[in-house]
């Protein structure tokens, strides 16, 4: 988690460069706040901003990449937009990006405003395409 990215943990990366791959897959699961808040994450869409800047200012060009949930419930195209906005200025090199699927017990699974499949395949597609650009410029 970004959480987990302490100025520690750079700096035993920094120091060891010929030893430590500068790969990290921080999870941003979503750019939206709201989102992030209705998912209980620990991290703002700042925060994990903070952090991949302060990988970029110690580590040579390093590989960050994450997760993104497509379709969480209540997510509108504005969350959405801030997930596209947020991976762009996160500048990750892979996306894996996947739709929300509701998993029995937990509590999303019965949250209400449950996104549609095709609304759901339709973004994860759109964020593809943000990944590709990603990629390119890595």
């Amino acid at each position: 988690e970004a959480t987990e990215v302490t100025r520690e943990l750079i700096d035993v990366m920094a120091a060891h460069g010929d030893r430590i791959c500068p790969h990290l897959h921080l999870c941003l699961q979503s750019g939206s706040d709201r989102i992030l808040r209705g998912m209980r994450r620990r991290w703002s869409s700042k925060m994990f901003l903070s952090r991949c800047d302060l990988l970029r200012s110690r580590l040579d060009n390093p590989a960050i990449t994450t997760d993104v949930i497509v379709g969480f419930p209540g997510e509108t195209e504005e969350d959405f937009q801030a997930s596209l906005e947020v991976s762009r200025a996160a500048g990750f090199c892979k996306i894996h990006g996947f739709p929300f699927s509701a998993r029995k017990g937990t509590p999303a699974a019965t949250m209400p405003h449950q996104i549609a499949p095709e609304v759901k395949k339709a973004r994860c597609g759109r964020l593809a395409l943000v990944e590709r650009e990603l990629q390119d410029n890595y």
